[in-house]
């Protein structure tokens, strides 16, 4: 089986500017019921956690 690699796999926010596209992509929330959404699925997708830096920023982790 193939190893995951770990550290920040994803980005989402709903400010652009609170973000800037480094290694791991970034995902754009139009609120925060989205943000919220968005990160619940995509630390499901990549088997990863969900932690919120800010109310407007979530970082999507694999450890």
């Amino acid at each position: 089986m193939a190893e995951h690699q770990t550290g920040i796999v994803a980005v989402v926010t709903t400010d652009m500017q609170k973000a800037q596209s480094g290694g791991s992509p970034v995902f754009f929330a139009n609120n925060p019921t989205e943000l919220e959404m968005i990160s619940a699925s995509l630390s499901n997708i990549l088997d990863a956690a969900a932690h919120e830096i800010t109310s407007e920023l979530m970082i999507i982790v694999r450890h």
